[in-house]
């Protein structure tokens, strides 16, 4: 799942879309690049258990921007 790098750093919510549908889950503030969440009971059903099912994972990867203004360059630099 690509999340926004401004989420990843302040927090958020992102949208994932699952077997049973859209779901919305909140990203902690400092997520790292490669960070695996689990989706509880939103998988695949499981084998001969009727109403049960699995957890599925994502994994957070980050987009970055590669072309950023001066001024945004800047304030990275001074927050570095």
């Amino acid at each position: 799942m690509e999340i926004r790098f401004t989420t990843a750093i302040l927090g958020g919510e992102i949208t994932t879309e699952t077997l049973s549908g859209k779901v919305k889950s909140s990203v902690k503030s400092e997520t790292q690049n490669g960070t695996k969440v689990k989706l509880t009971r939103k998988g695949l059903p499981k084998y001969k258990k009727e109403g049960q099912f699995g957890d599925p994972f994502i994994t957070y990867r980050l987009r970055y921007l590669l072309n950023l203004p001066k001024g945004k360059k800047n304030f990275l630099r001074y927050w570095q």
